[in-house]
């Protein structure tokens, strides 16, 4: 399978503490016509021949601020691949890691209806409410814990994702035992 990640944008809804994005901005965005021009090699590149499957990724900043964009660059990508007759349609998802905030919005779920099976998306939780709330937070410095696990049934219901990835760091070590319980608790499995 190959991988192709689109860096969207550097913008951001939270001001995450150990973010590497220092100066979060909505002045750094993919256009959609490097975006095509990407699509168009990758599709038309022979050397891509020895994978049988595609994986199209989408990140930021927060990508989910973006969903028109990444809406339309899906579009093209399947377009491009059908007329194309591309053996990758046959064999290909879309993914979204977010932070979860946007989740359920109606751009969003819309793009999801639209996706289905072929849309993979990963929310990040880092841990307990306590753990995640230390660096997860919103520009006005308040927590995301409480906003995001309210959109965790809805997103276990309609992709059966039961995974997360969470960040630690070197000050959090204290609290990753009990931020792993309450990870199972709240569903996740891996």
């Amino acid at each position: 399978i190959k991988y192709i990640t689109f860096s969207v944008t550097d913008d951001c809804n939270l001001m995450c503490q150990y973010c590497y994005f220092t100066h979060k901005t909505n002045k750094n965005k993919l256009s959609f016509d490097i975006a095509k021009k990407a699509v168009d090699y990758i599709l038309s590149e022979r050397a891509f021949d020895i994978h049988d499957g595609v994986v199209w990724d989408f990140i930021g900043g927060e990508p989910t601020l973006e969903m028109d964009l990444i809406d339309k660059i899906c579009d093209y990508i399947l377009y491009k691949m059908y007329s194309s007759n591309h053996k990758w349609l046959y064999c290909y998802r879309i993914m979204i890691g977010t932070n979860g905030l946007l989740y359920n919005s109606p751009k969003f779920q819309s793009f999801l209806q639209k996706h289905g099976r072929n849309l993979h998306v990963n929310i990040t939780v880092d841990g307990s409410k306590e753990k995640h709330d230390l660096s997860r937070v919103k520009k006005d410095g308040s927590g995301s814990y409480d906003d995001i696990v309210k959109v965790l049934p809805l997103w276990f219901r309609q992709t059966g994702n039961y995974s997360t990835k969470s960040t630690f760091a070197h000050a959090d070590l204290p609290y990753l035992k009990d931020s792993i319980i309450n990870l199972w608790n709240l569903g996740f499995k891996n």
